[in-house]
């Protein structure tokens, strides 16, 4: 299923921070809006929603700059985000651990739902990565 994705990709990868940019907006857009409206039916502490915020707003800000400046040499680039997208979800899972107590239902099952998400899309950005370094390496010879 995710093949397809990574194929993809690998043929537009610009358009992997395209993407990018677009799910940390929205995740960025959907945490503001728990934390203005609807932060009793989630639980997490707002601090937390704030540091969450900030986070996807520098994702954000990375990939769109990625895709916007970018034009070639992108691996390492898209490694970089894979691995902060990897960082991000652990950490996500690690604060469902931390504030279980304090989290409703809807809270997990969102942060939880968000952190597998994030993984997949991190998944095919790191296979990407590593289809885009294998093209490099047979260019050069």
């Amino acid at each position: 299923m995710l093949l397809p994705l990574v194929k993809y990709f690998s043929q537009l990868p610009r358009r992997l921070f395209l993407l990018d940019s677009f799910g940390a907006a929205l995740t960025s857009f959907f945490l503001i809006i728990i934390l203005r409206f609807y932060n009793n039916y989630f639980g997490m502490p707002a601090s937390i929603l704030y540091y969450l915020v900030t986070v996807g707003l520098i994702f954000f800000s990375y990939s769109i700059t990625c895709f916007l400046l970018l034009k070639k040499n992108l691996a390492s680039f898209i490694r970089l985000i894979g691995l902060g997208n990897l960082l991000y979800s652990s950490f996500s899972l690690v604060l469902i651990y931390y504030y279980f107590n304090k989290l409703t239902p809807l809270g997990v099952v969102y942060f939880f739902l968000e952190a597998i998400i994030v993984v997949v899309f991190a998944f095919i950005e790191l296979k990407v990565a590593n289809n885009l370094k294998v093209q490099e390496k047979s260019r050069r010879f």
